[in-house]
């Protein structure tokens, strides 16, 4: 194994050690794994910042493997999923259980190590779809206030 691979080896098997405690250290009855993270986002007001915190960790560390700007964005995003759903009370905190953004984002890092080209094109679609999907919705909301607009007018002048 040459130092580049010995060295990326090392830093994916710390991130997957602090993922796990983070997403999923502790099994409960029924094989339902939850982590430490889900706890801390309970914290009121703080809770989900600290978590996003740790996240942002594993997201920094993992620039030492050099991952395609795709693959860092979906990492984000997957952060940014995790904080958005955290942060709606009791429901949030129950749904954050189950995201694990750290796992995901574990073995995303995992994949691209295994198989960058794949990893890599994978991720652009998944952008590309996402960000299409913002802008027809996006769309479809000017194009719904303008017919509403249109019929609020209509009402008013006539």
């Amino acid at each position: 194994m040459d130092p580049a691979s010995a060295s990326n080896a090392k830093t994916l098997g710390r991130l997957k050690r602090f993922a796990t405690l983070l997403d999923s250290a502790i099994t409960l009855p029924g094989g339902f794994r939850i982590g430490v993270s889900g706890f801390i986002g309970m914290i009121p007001g703080l809770g989900d910042v600290i978590a996003s915190a740790l996240t942002a960790s594993i997201i920094l560390s993992a620039v030492r493997l050099r991952p395609p700007v795709s693959v860092m964005v979906r990492m984000l995003l997957n952060m940014a999923i995790d904080f958005v759903i955290g942060i709606v009370p009791l429901v949030g905190d129950l749904a954050d259980f189950a995201f694990k953004a750290n796992d995901r984002n574990v073995r995303l890092l995992e994949a691209y190590l295994a198989a960058p080209g794949k990893t890599t094109t994978h991720s652009r679609w998944l952008l590309f779809a996402i960000v299409f999907a913002v802008l027809a919705m996006l769309g479809a909301a000017v194009v719904i206030g303008i017919v509403v607009a249109r019929y609020a007018w209509s009402l008013l002048a006539g």
